[in-house]
């Protein structure tokens, strides 16, 4: 890939970053969270309780806490899916353990295997394609798509014209900050 413009730097600097769900914090549902659960006929999770720090937690539960986190900290989440982790997290409350496990790793795993197909376009570089809106509508996210292909990327310089590239539909919140950091050390020009 050539240099970019004076121009084109600026523009990509003043590039909005995507839109990243809220985080809220457990002890505070959130509204729409709260409605889906309601809509579903499921009763609200109970509060967390306190536990003293000597008490230990089954396997499961952990499983359950780091299975919930990790499908909670993905971006791009549409409000069914929300709801579905909201359904879930309400399930293991409910003391339902090994329901709320499988639906999480079921749901974990589509997030996972979760791509959009893009097809490059002539001249078309990695922090284009990331500008796009169709994609991430930040061109500093082009290390997720890079990451994504690397048999068909080993760098990310070799975007060939027609090739056809995955892009994460559902990128955690560690990937995207990772990405930033890795943009933000690895300027466009010296792609």
């Amino acid at each position: 890939m050539g240099t970019i413009s004076e121009s084109e730097r600026l523009a990509l600097a003043t590039m909005p970053l995507p839109q990243l769900p809220n985080l809220v914090p457990r002890e505070t549902p959130a509204t729409s969270i709260t409605a889906a659960v309601a809509e579903a006929a499921l009763p609200p999770a109970p509060a967390p309780s306190i536990r003293p720090a000597a008490a230990a937690e089954s396997p499961t539960a952990s499983e359950i806490r780091s299975l919930l986190t990790k499908a909670s900290e993905r971006t791009g989440l549409d409000d069914a899916q929300l709801a579905r982790i909201a359904q879930l997290e309400a399930t293991a409350a409910r003391g339902e353990q090994e329901n709320a496990l499988v639906g999480l790793l079921r749901l974990n795993d589509e997030l996972d295997a979760a791509y959009n197909s893009y097809s490059v376009g002539n001249g078309e570089s990695l922090w284009q394609i990331a500008a796009k809106p169709e994609t991430y509508g930040n061109a500093n996210l082009w290390p997720l798509i890079w990451r994504a292909n690397p048999k068909s990327l080993p760098q990310p310089s070799q975007v060939k014209s027609g090739q056809k590239l995955r892009v994460p539909r559902y990128p955690s919140l560690k990937a995207v900050t990772e990405a930033l950091d890795y943009a933000a050390s690895h300027p466009v020009g010296k792609q």
